[in-house]
């Protein structure tokens, strides 16, 4: 008989801290939790009226409709309580929107697909999750997605744009979130300006979307872990590594990694003529799928940028690849090298220098 009587006592005595916390919670958002809690605001207009209605037809019945009320506003602020205490636990998922060319394809479309097909409302607990982070944690729409409407050649607008994204979203919406909170980020836009919100966003726990164009949604190629991007690969899994024209004689390297459809012209003028000459070849020939591990194909291109930009002054990258691998390359190399970035011109078919990676300084 001792075994119930201890199983009841350790029920009991978990549940202790559970109604403490959301005392506190309550106490703490007293305007959230009771005040504009629906179950609360029920319960005392249905306590009022029926009240009156039973005093007048019925006094005995008054205490039983007292009870009733206070069952359903106790149990509203359960209810508000356990929502606070979800947006408040760590890891929680915040989609985010980069967005370089919103006259081809539309920010809110790419919101809507991470809040309503990527793991988000699928879970049960983010039901009405765009609803609640605005609620709970003060982030709204304009908290996620970031628009540039400019030329990527207008250098200044571009710096601009990118220090200021990064200061809102290191400053203002990653403050609002719960600790090691993971962005879901969808990038658009072309694969140069890729590599440098990937610097801009150096930081652990990521999510990478990218388009499919089947059904116009986004699935995650990547899971970004900035340590994992950067591991030694003493064998190369994904790419052949092809050294050309290394014998230029300048202190210069144009990298070229080629790892999509399109495929780089290497003995192109706008290329041979920089310097040497190191390409990455995809040994698939293909783009890349989802189903590949994406994080190794970054780790390779790592390795390669590392000991380039050891023996040589300067690296020029050109490149055909998936645009979310970019992303991952420029957080594993952030903004300290001198990694020249440039963007194909499809018109001359020339890789046109953009811009320095490290000619833009980011705010701490």
């Amino acid at each position: 008989m001792s075994k119930p009587v201890r199983s009841k006592l350790k029920y009991s005595l978990a549940v202790i801290p559970e109604v403490k916390e959301i005392v506190a919670i309550a106490l703490a958002n007293p305007r959230d939790i009771v005040i504009e809690n629906p179950y609360t605001a029920f319960a005392g207009s249905f306590g009022t009226i029926a009240s009156l209605w039973f005093s007048a037809y019925n006094p005995s019945g008054v205490g039983i409709i007292f009870a009733i009320s206070l069952i359903i506003f106790l149990a509203g602020i359960v209810i508000e309580g356990n929502k606070y205490k979800i947006y408040n636990k760590e890891a929680l998922p915040i989609p985010v929107v980069i967005n370089i060319t919103p006259s081809r394809i539309n920010s809110s479309d790419a919101l809507n697909s991470l809040f309503n097909v990527n793991l988000i409302q699928a879970k049960p607990e983010y039901r009405n999750y765009r609803k609640n982070i605005q609620k709970y944690l003060g982030i709204t729409e304009a908290d996620l997605i970031y628009e540039y409407n400019k030329d990527i050649f207008d250098l200044e607008d571009l710096k601009t744009f990118l220090i200021t994204t990064q200061y809102y979203l290191e400053q203002r919406v990653k403050p609002k979130t719960p600790q090691n909170s993971i962005f879901y980020l969808v990038y658009i836009g072309p694969i140069s300006v890729a590599f440098l919100v990937g610097s801009m966003l150096g930081r652990e726990g990521m999510l990478l979307f990218q388009r499919t164009q089947e059904n116009n949604s986004y699935q995650c190629v990547m899971e970004v872990k900035d340590r994992k991007l950067k591991e030694d690969t003493p064998e190369f899994e994904k790419f052949d590594v092809i050294y050309q024209n290394i014998d230029s004689g300048k202190n210069q390297v144009t990298i070229a990694i080629d790892a999509a459809a399109h495929k780089i012209k290497t003995n192109h003028p706008s290329i041979s003529s920089y310097g040497d000459v190191i390409v990455l070849r995809s040994k698939t020939g293909n783009s890349i799928s989802y189903e590949e591990d994406w994080t190794q194909h970054c780790r390779e291109i790592f390795n390669v940028l590392n000991k380039a930009q050891r023996e040589y002054g300067e690296i020029r990258l050109v490149y055909s690849m998936p645009v979310n691998l970019a992303i991952a390359v420029g957080m594993a190399t952030q903004h300290f090298w001198n990694i020249l970035l440039t963007n194909y011109d499809s018109k001359t078919g020339e890789y046109k220098d953009l811009i320095k990676m490290n000619e833009i300084t980011y705010r701490s």
